[in-house]
């Protein structure tokens, strides 16, 4: 099997977590694949989404900045991360 196929097989627990609306439980997964595949953005952009959705703003915003180290130009980490600073009226 492909890493990326293996990846995408670990994603789907967590995506069926999601679904269900066992939130944390996705969370776990997805802090588990993050830590074993840190290079995989989709992994790391969900994470951030449910740390956004849960209100774990702080969270969120590190893994959105973490995306954009590695990928300074990544337009969707950039709009979330543009959104929650908007939304929080933190224009620093």
């Amino acid at each position: 099997m492909k890493i990326n196929e293996i990846e995408r097989d670990e994603m789907e627990l967590a995506e069926t977590y999601k679904m269900e609306g066992h939130v944390n439980k996705a969370i776990a997964e997805y802090e588990k694949l993050a830590e074993r595949h840190p290079e995989n953005v989709p992994v790391k952009i969900s994470l951030a989404n449910l740390y956004y959705l849960m209100g774990f703003i702080s969270k969120a915003a590190e893994e959105y900045k973490k995306i954009l180290k590695r990928k300074p130009r990544y337009g969707y980490a950039l709009y979330r991360l543009g959104v929650m600073h908007y939304r929080a009226a933190d224009f620093q």
